[in-house]
């Protein structure tokens, strides 16, 4: 036992050569397993400065490429290949007879995992072994919806082209677009709607890819999104909220002033629950925005300005901002309320 734990340290670390050497002295090489359950083939691709070399010697002695375990998470060996980002090791263990679509847990395959690490080099090695692009993970979430979010455009453009579904929904109903305009990768949603994405397809609670990009506050995305139309900026989720709400909610200033001077801006429109984009930010503690808002004509009414409410309570000096820059002006609030 000592000698096996020995061999699975040095597994980390050691050259081609000194494994080749030790093999021979510890039978039981390539099928012992360590205290989390990997077996040497794992340690070598998890760890090893040269996975290559080491892995093939070991795959020369018997390792299984498709052992399974390593941290209860049920991962073979692709599944380490194709994180590390080993391009070179993921097509020896795949010549090996490697099972390309494997699962670990979480259902996440070897080519979801390259995606979502943004690594190119493995996704084609992948692909060419016959990796598929619709399988979906525990969350509904296909390979191209986690490139979306890392935002390679070039893995975006590979799993186009093997035909992966742009239009894919997870099981919260959010497509590849919704990815790519939260993390606000202008590139991989330029692909995606060339391909045939949709600005204007909603998820579960209603929010288009646009509208999630003012909540997050992504400026660049927001502004090539604008060159192709604003439409999409104002549609409602189901709670009436559209893009400058969202915008104001998150105190996002620079997108409000983005979507305030667009010909179609309504600062004054209400959602569903008669709330304003100035109410939503001061309400939120968002001077800034509100400072903004109202340089644009943001109506200020009883509801922004009123201390007996819970939302007053907890930003009474955001409503005390709204007071001093009105000054005498408010005797101008809106009777509406």
């Amino acid at each position: 036992m000592q000698l096996e734990t020995r061999f699975l340290k040095l597994c980390r670390r050691s050259s081609a050569t000194k494994i080749r050497e030790l093999i021979c002295s510890v039978p039981t090489a390539c099928t012992t397993r360590s205290a989390d359950d990997a077996t040497a083939l794992h340690l070598v691709v998890a760890h090893n400065p040269q996975p290559h070399a080491v892995a093939a010697v070991l795959i020369e002695h018997g390792a299984d490429v498709n052992a399974r375990g390593y941290r209860n998470q049920n991962k073979t060996v692709l599944h380490e290949a194709a994180w590390r980002g080993c391009p070179k090791t993921v097509r020896l263990l795949v010549q090996h007879g490697a099972r390309v679509n494997a699962i670990k847990s979480g259902d996440w395959t070897a080519l979801m995992i390259a995606c979502a690490r943004g690594n190119i080099n493995v996704v084609q090695e992948l692909l060419l072994a016959g990796a598929r692009v619709d399988l979906v993970n525990r969350n509904g979430e296909t390979a191209l919806h986690l490139c979306a979010r890392a935002g390679c455009s070039q893995i975006v453009s590979a799993l186009v082209a093997h035909h992966s579904d742009v239009r894919a929904r997870t099981k919260n109903g959010r497509q590849p677009l919704h990815y790519a305009a939260r993390a606000g990768h202008v590139a991989a949603a330029e692909v995606l709607i060339s391909s045939g994405a949709s600005l204007s397809a909603k998820e579960a609670s209603g929010m288009t890819p646009v509208v999630e990009a003012c909540a997050m506050g992504r400026t660049n995305f927001i502004r090539r999104i604008l060159q192709i139309g604003e439409s999409a900026v104002w549609e409602t989720d189901c709670g009436g909220l559209n893009g400058l709400h969202h915008a104001a909610l998150g105190g996002h200033s620079e997108v409000v002033w983005q979507l305030a001077v667009l010909e179609n801006a309504d600062i004054n429109v209400e959602d569903a629950r008669a709330h304003t984009a100035l109410y939503l930010a001061v309400c939120n503690r968002h001077q800034d925005t509100a400072n903004a808002l109202l340089s644009f004509g943001a109506h200020i009414t009883r509801d922004c300005l009123r201390d007996n409410s819970e939302d007053s309570q907890r930003c009474g000096k955001c409503h005390e901002s709204v007071r001093n820059l009105m000054g005498d002006g408010l005797t101008r609030v809106s009777s509406e309320r």
